[in-house]
């Protein structure tokens, strides 16, 4: 499962600890607070890296990226770094599809920004979004729309194609819900989860891209050291004594163990068993054989 690791600074990094690559970046930037505000964004997403045990040479890191996403506000900045599998990561998913590709981060901070009422929220906010914020009580409403506009920019740069889109391109499901699902208005492009967290001077979000579930190929037959593997790892016992005389009572004498076993082997084969299947099914053997009938029939529809 995909985690994302998130680091802070309020300090810049102190120039002389630039590679070549980042001392290039750095002195192409004018601007004095631009360039602090570089350093110290740098100096967060090397943090994260380090604490991903990944290179920490910033420049070599392009944004979009499946790896690692930058904000800055006023003093503070914020580094998000995905964790799980290599950079970009797996995320499981039940049934048939197996995993789906992170292909981009984006993280999005906000501190004490000056609020200007709804007249900016149509700029970013889709028609059911800009509803339920003018529906929601006035006290909080200043502090949903930052929220929003985090949400908005964590996602732009979450999307690996947002050269062709603007914030106003992506809507979430629940405008009230503090993370979920979120999508391309009209469809198209990847799909994307994100999570917000309020703070005491603003708020901060995070997102991720997924590509389109990739679905496993179904096996053509199951061989006996394929099932055997399985359930070797299922119940820890070495392959070795899993032979075809083997019988299920002696391996399994829970029989609530054994429908746990054949539920994981339906998952893993993509096979589907019943209740009277397994009745007549004593040996290791009788299990293989009754694994490969199934895949047989599933193949042949």
């Amino acid at each position: 499962m995909t985690a994302v690791l998130l680091a802070a600074s309020g300090l810049p990094l102190d120039p002389a600890a630039l590679t070549p690559g980042e001392a290039a970046q750095y002195t192409a930037l004018s601007g004095e607070g631009r360039r602090r505000s570089w350093l110290t964004a740098r100096r967060a997403l090397k943090r994260a890296l380090a604490a991903r045990g990944l290179p920490t040479d910033t420049s070599s890191y392009g944004l979009p990226s499946p790896a690692v996403s930058l904000s800055h506000s006023a003093e503070l900045a914020i580094a998000a770094v995905t964790v799980g599998g290599p950079a970009g990561g797996n995320v499981r998913a039940p049934g048939l599809v197996r995993f789906t590709r992170v292909v981009g981060i984006g993280v999005d901070v906000e501190l004490d920004r000056s609020s200007s009422g709804l007249r900016t929220a149509p700029f970013f906010l889709a028609a059911d979004e800009l509803a339920w914020l003018e529906g929601h009580p006035a006290p909080g409403r200043a502090a949903e729309l930052l929220r929003l506009w985090t949400v908005k920019e964590a996602l732009f740069k979450a999307d690996p194609g947002n050269g062709r889109t603007v914030l106003r391109d992506y809507a979430v499901t629940t405008p009230g819900a503090r993370g979920g699902p979120a999508a391309r208005v009209g469809g198209g492009g990847p799909r994307f989860r994100y999570v917000s967290i309020a703070l005491r001077r603003g708020a901060l979000s995070v997102a991720l891209a997924l590509s389109p579930p990739e679905r496993t190929v179904p096996m053509q037959t199951i061989e006996f050291e394929q099932v055997v593997q399985r359930i070797g790892e299922l119940i820890s016992v070495p392959v070795e004594r899993l032979t075809p005389e083997a019988r299920i009572a002696e391996l399994l004498p829970d029989s609530f163990m054994f429908i746990e076993v054949a539920v994981d082997l339906q998952a893993e084969f993509d096979v589907v068993l019943a209740q009277r299947d397994l009745t007549d099914v004593h040996t290791l053997g009788d299990l293989a054989a009754l694994l490969r009938d199934r895949r047989a029939e599933t193949a042949g529809r």
